[in-house]
C-alpha cells in the first residue's frame, strides 16, 4: 500500500511545540506514523538551520534502520 505521508496523514503523537525570541527559534515533535517513530527538533539561528534526528526506530517490520 502507498503510505499515506500528506495533509491527511495522521501523527500519532500530539507532541509539537516551538520557541522563537524573534530572531531565532527553536521547534520538536515527536513523530510516530505506520511504525516508525523519531524525536525531531529543528534550531533556527539567523541564516542557518540545523535538524536533527534521534531515537528512530520501526516497530512493524524486521529490518534494521540506519540513518546517515
Amino acid at each position: 500500500p502507498v503510505p499515506n505521508w500528506g495533509k491527511e496523514g495522521k501523527n500519532n503523537n500530539d507532541f509539537a511545540g516551538g520557541v522563537s525570541d524573534g530572531k531565532n527559534g527553536a521547534s520538536a515533535m515527536i513523530y510516530d506514523k505506520q511504525g516508525i517513530t523519531a524525536n525531531k527538533s529543528w534550531f533556527f539561528i539567523g541564516n542557518l538551520v540545523l535538524a536533527l534526528g534521534s531515537e528512530i526506530s520501526q516497530t512493524n517490520g524486521t529490518s534494521d534502520v540506519y540513518t546517515t
